[in-house]
């Protein structure tokens, strides 16, 4: 269309001149040809636009080239959906985000991407691939936890479940405790016991590192306890109040551990421990 001419650099690169690309956006949720023309060369500014209501062709086609893309643009495109609530919906979009989720010979970061896409989206039928990617020891670890992070958030209740292992088995290989911090997410209160809680929680392997075990440290953990969880509570809180120093997170946790179980202190044993 003529009007292409208006939001395209003259130099014939066929990239968005950055002054109008509001525009172009603006457009290209107007115009199907508008919209063609940016998926082949200008897919970032399509994310700020309704792309679920584009032809379905035309998503297809946006989903490939975003499947396509560099992997050091992916993780730029991530954060960009995430902001600006990207989605599209097509009939046969579960299975073309399937073959990149399990496709083993795809790129670590396509998979995220499309994992990404795949919980923006809503696509509740892919979290049976989701669980068996996050269980399966040999897969890429980022994609494993892309997998549990993204169940973690809009998992059904049966899919968290199922990420329990990744909460308490010691054994699991998780350098950087994100596979544990998602399981944690995903499975606290509803799927784990207190003693099975207080068991995972060590400290970090990573001390200068903020992922989904810290963030869930740094959560309202305490809230969930009840009064039958004082005694093993405590006796988990007791070793960590002593054994860091104040402030330092694990303390932290231990804190507020001691302060919701006071709530309980007419429970036999509590009121001795708690003078401890």
């Amino acid at each position: 269309p003529a009007i292409l001419k208006l939001i395209l650099h003259k130099d014939g690169s066929g990239t968005v001149v950055p002054q109008l690309r509001e525009t172009a956006a603006w457009l290209a949720g107007m115009l199907p040809a508008v919209f063609r023309t940016l998926v082949k060369q200008n897919v970032d500014v399509l994310l700020g636009i309704d792309c679920a209501d584009a032809a379905p062709q035309d998503q297809a086609d946006l989903l490939r080239q975003l499947l396509q893309l560099p992997d050091d643009e992916t993780r730029f495109y991530e954060r960009m959906m995430r902001l600006s609530g990207f989605q599209l919906k097509y009939e046969g979009l579960a299975s073309d985000l399937k073959s990149y989720i399990r496709g083993t010979q795809r790129s670590v970061t396509a998979r995220r991407l499309a994992i990404t896409i795949a919980e923006l989206s809503k696509q509740v039928s892919l979290q049976a691939d989701l669980v068996t990617i996050a269980l399966d020891e040999k897969e890429p670890h980022d994609v494993r936890v892309m997998a549990a992070f993204v169940l973690s958030r809009f998992g059904r209740e049966s899919a968290k479940a199922e990420l329990k292992r990744l909460a308490i088995d010691k054994s699991l290989q998780d350098p950087d405790d994100q596979l544990k911090g998602c399981a944690l997410l995903a499975t606290w209160p509803k799927h784990l016991t207190a003693r099975e809680l207080f068991s995972a929680l060590t400290p970090p392997k990573m001390s200068n590192f903020t992922g989904t075990y810290q963030i869930f440290l740094r959560g309202d953990i305490a809230s969930n306890l009840h009064e039958r969880d004082a005694l093993s509570a405590l006796d988990w809180a007791r070793a960590y109040n002593t054994f860091f120093a104040r402030g330092e997170l694990m303390s932290e946790v231990a804190e507020n551990v001691i302060a919701r179980i006071i709530d309980f202190y007419a429970e036999a044993g509590v009121a001795e421990l708690v003078a401890d």
